[in-house]
């Protein structure tokens, strides 16, 4: 009887191992899960990466214009002053 209940614990220990490592196991469908997960978080990566990319770009260019007006606003303030100036 003792042998008989070892080996159905060996037997019960072995099914429960198989059942993780076999082909398409707990394990290999939990790594897979894994993989999947880590497959999305790159693509949103990427995503959120160009999209940052995009607004730095569009940012940059809003920027040089901004300082292309300035200068041009300051180039008439100072003809403007100029013009007061003399008519004063």
């Amino acid at each position: 009887e003792v042998l008989n209940d070892f080996a159905d614990t060996v037997a019960g220990i072995y099914g429960y191992i198989y059942e993780y490592t076999k082909l398409d196991g707990f394990i290999d469908t939990a790594q897979e899960g894994n993989n999947n997960e880590i497959d999305n978080l790159n693509e949103a990566i990427d995503s959120l990466t160009r999209r940052v990319d995009k607004l730095k770009e569009s940012m940059q260019m809003q920027f040089t214009r901004l300082e292309t007006t300035i200068a041009k606003l300051q180039s008439q303030q100072q003809s403007l002053s100029s013009a007061l100036a003399s008519l004063g």
